[in-house]
C-alpha cells in the first residue's frame, strides 16, 4: 500500500497533536514568528540607511534603531522557544509513540507473517523511520514545518519583487521548476534503491551483533573464523557504502543547479537594482530593502525545494512504517493481562491437516490426523523435517492459515477461539527459547515484578530443583539473568537455563503443556531424573514432548511418529518395538550410542 505525502503527514500530526494538545498553538505560532522574523530583519538596514541619508536626527536613529531591535529579539526569543518545544515534542512522540507502535504491532503481526525475509526487510525499513531526528516520521514532521514557512514567506516576498521587476521572479521560478524535476528524479532513485540498502543494512547489523556477542563469539574464535566474518563484514560495508554514494551523488545534482541558478539570479538582480540607483529611481534604503529581499526570496526558494526533497525522501521511509503497522498489524486480540483460565484437563483432535508455506509448493503437514486425550502424555518424534516443529506453531496459535480442522478442549480451531484462548491455555518451552536480562521471578511468571506472585515461583523453582541455588543468591529471584545489565547479574549453564525454561512452562498453569527438546542440555542424571518426575510435574495436564532422543519417550502415553509430514506410527513404546516398523528402526540406531 502506498500513501500520499499529504496522507503521510495527515496522519503524523493527527497522532501527535493527539497525544500533546500543546503543538496545536506552538505548532502554528512557530510558523508565523518565522515568517514575521526575517522581514523585520531586512527591514532595519534600509531603515538606518535611509534615516542617515536623509541626515534626521541621531535621537530618531537611535529610537527607531533600539525599537527595532527590541522587537527582533522578542520575536527571536519566541521563535526559538517554539522550535524548541515543537522539535522536542518530534523527538518525544519518535522515541516514545511511535516506537511502541511498531514494536506493538511486530509483537502482536501473525507469527507466519513476521517470520517471513520480506517482513524482516520491511521491519528493517520501518525501524530507520524511527531511527534518527532527520529521517522517516520525525524528519518529516520537520520538513513539513519548513515547508509552510517557506511557502508563507515567499508568498510575502514575492508582491515585493514583482513591484521592483518580474524578469527577476521569472528567474527564480525557473530555478524552482529545475531544481524540483532533479529532486524527484533523486527521489526516484532512492525509492529503488532503499529496499536493497534496508536489505545490505540488516546483514551488516547480523554481522556486527554476532561478531560482538560473547555468545557467539566463542565458536568464532575457536573455528577461526574471525577473518572470514571480517572479510564478508568489509563486502557489505563496501556495498552499502556504494548504494549511499551513488544515491549521494544522485542529489547532488539538485545542489549544483541551484549554484548555477542563484550565480545567475544575483547578477540579474545586481544589474537591474544598479541601473535603478543610478537613474534615481531607487533610493540607496530601498536598494539595500531590496537587495535583502531578493536574497530573502532565494533562502524562502531553497526552504521549499529543499523541505519538498525531504518530504519525497521522508515519505518513502514512512510508507514502509504504516506498512507494517497498518497492514501487518491486525492481529489485535491479545490482551496484555488476561488471566489464566481455571485449570481442566483438555483434549486436541486434529482432522485432515494439511500445511505449506508460502511461496513454497511442498506441503509440511500432508493430511494429519489424530486425537490426544484429555490428561494424555504424547511424545512426538520424527527425523528433522519431518513436520514436528510446523505441528507445534500450529497448535500454538502462531500458525494459523492451514487445511483441515482442529478441535482443542472441544472448541474448533480459529471459529471459537482468539490469540488469548491460546496464551490461557497452552504453555510451551521451544527449543530455542531464551531467557531475557530480566530478575529470575520475571523471567518464570513472564510479568513484571508488582504483578508477580513470588509464593508460586518459589514453588516452581522448587519442583525443578533449582530452588536451593537461586535462594541462595543475595537477591534471590530478584536477581538477573545476565551480567551484561546488572554486574550482580548471574549467568547460569545451559542446563540451568532450560529447567528455569521449563519452570516457566509450570508456572502458567495451562492446561496444555508443550515441550520442544526442553532436556538437551541437560547430563543423563539431570534428564532421568526430569522424566522420572514428569507426571508429577506436568500435573495431569495434557503433555507434547517432542524429542529427538527416542530412549527418553518411555513414561509417554503414546508415541506419534511423523515422516515427510505425515503420522506414520503411534501407539506405546513396546507396541512400536513390537511392530518393527520406522520407531523402532530409529530407537535401535540411536541405541547402539548408549551400549
Amino acid at each position: 500500500m502506498k500513501y500520499s505525502i499529504a496522507g503521510n503527514l495527515k496522519y503524523i500530526l493527527k497522532k501527535e497533536f493527539n497525544w500533546y494538545h500543546q503543538l496545536r498553538y506552538l505548532f502554528p505560532m512557530r510558523i508565523i514568528v518565522s515568517c514575521i522574523l526575517p522581514i523585520f530583519e531586512t527591514a532595519i538596514p534600509a531603515l538606518v540607511v535611509s534615516i542617515v541619508s536623509e541626515q534626521e536626527g541621531g535621537k530618531k536613529l537611535v529610537i527607531y534603531l533600539c525599537g527595532s531591535l527590541l522587537l527582533c529579539l522578542v520575536l527571536s526569543i519566541l521563535r526559538d522557544y517554539t522550535t524548541q518545544w515543537v522539535d522536542k515534542i518530534g523527538a518525544w512522540c519518535r522515541d516514545q509513540n511511535f516506537n511502541q507502535m511498531l514494536i506493538r504491532n511486530a509483537m502482536e503481526m501473525d507469527y507466519c507473517v513476521l517470520e517471513k525475509e520480506e517482513t524482516q526487510t520491511k521491519m528493517s525499513m520501518a525501524a530507520r523511520a524511527i531511527g534518527s531526528n532527520y529521517e522517516g516520521i520525525e524528519g518529516m514532521t520537520r520538513a513539513s514545518v519548513q515547508l509552510l514557512i517557506g511557502v508563507v514567506g515567499i508568498i510575502g516576498y514575492t508582491g515585493i519583487i514583482v513591484s521592483m521587476d518580474a524578469r527577476i521572479l521569472l528567474i527564480l521560478i525557473l530555478m524552482c521548476i529545475v531544481n524540483i524535476f532533479l529532486n524527484k528524479k533523486a527521489s526516484e532513485y532512492l525509492k529503488k534503491y532503499n529496499k536493497e540498502e534496508a536489505k545490505v543494512s540488516k546483514q551488516c547489523d547480523y554481522l556486527y551483533r554476532t561478531m560482538t556477542d560473547y555468545r557467539d563469539i566463542k565458536d568464532i574464535i575457536m573455528f577461526r573464523m574471525s577473518t572470514w566474518f571480517c572479510d564478508e563484514f568489509n563486502k557489505l560495508c563496501k556495498k552499502k557504502k556504494k548504494i549511499n554514494g551513488n544515491i549521494e551523488k544522485v542529489w547532488s545534482y539538485p545542489e549544483i543547479s541551484d549554484a548555477v541558478f542563484m550565480g545567475l539570479k544575483d547578477g540579474v538582480a545586481y544589474y537591474i537594482l544598479i541601473r535603478g540607483v543610478l537613474a534615481g529611481n531607487i533610493s540607496i534604503a530601498m536598494f539595500t530593502f531590496y537587495i535583502g529581499i531578493i536574497n530573502g526570496f532565494s533562502g524562502w526558494l531553497f526552504q521549499i525545494v529543499g523541505a519538498v526533497g525531504d518530504l519525497k525522501r521522508t515519505n518513502i521511509q514512512v510508507n514502509s512504517f504504516r506498512e507494517v503497522v497498518v497492514e501487518h498489524g491486525q492481529n489485535q486480540d491479545i490482551k496484555e493481562n488476561a488471566k489464566n483460565s481455571s485449570h481442566q484437563k483438555m483434549g486436541i483432535k486434529l482432522e485432515k491437516v494439511s500445511f505449506t508455506y508460502a511461496n513454497n509448493e511442498r506441503k509440511v503437514l500432508d493430511n494429519i490426523s489424530f486425537e490426544i486425550e484429555p490428561g494424555e502424555k504424547i511424545a512426538l518424534v520424527g527425523e528433522n523435517g519431518a513436520g514436528k516443529s510446523t505441528l507445534i506453531k500450529i497448535l500454538t496459535g502462531l500458525y494459523k492459515n492451514f487445511d483441515g480442522e482442529i478441535w482443542i478442549g472441544g472448541k474448533k480451531y480459529n471459529v471459537d477461539m482468539g490469540s488469548d484462548f491460546f496464551r490461557d491455555n497452552v504453555t510451551v518451552v521451544f527449543q530455542d527459547s531464551a531467557l531475557l536480562a530480566f530478575s529470575i521471578g520475571e523471567n518464570i511468571a513472564c510479568k513484571p515484578l508488582n504483578q508477580m506472585d513470588a509464593t508460586r515461583v518459589n514453588g516452581t523453582l522448587k519442583k525443578i530443583e533449582l530452588y536451593k541455588k537461586i535462594s541462595g543468591l543475595p537477591q534471590g529471584i530478584y536477581t538477573r539473568t545476565s551480567k551484561i545489565i546488572d554486574r550482580n547479574g548471574v549467568d547460569f549453564s545451559g542446563g540451568e537455563r532450560q529447567k528455569l525454561l521449563l519452570a516457566r512452562s509450570l508456572y502458567q498453569d495451562g492446561s496444555i503443556i508443550i515441550l520442544d527438546e526442553p532436556t538437551s542440555a541437560l547430563d543423563p542424571i539431570a534428564e532421568k531424573k526430569l522424566y522420572e518426575d514428569f507426571s508429577d510435574l506436568v500435573n495431569g495436564r495434557t503433555a507434547i514432548f517432542v524429542s529427538h532422543r527416542l530412549a527418553t519417550t518411555k513414561f509417554c502415553d503414546r508415541i506419534i511418529v511423523l515422516k515427510g509430514g505425515a503420522v506414520i506410527e503411534e501407539g506405546t513404546h513396546d507396541a512400536l518395538m513390537k511392530k518393527q516398523g520406522e520407531y523402532a528402526r530409529m530407537y535401535q540406531v540411536q541405541s547402539k550410542y548408549y551400549k
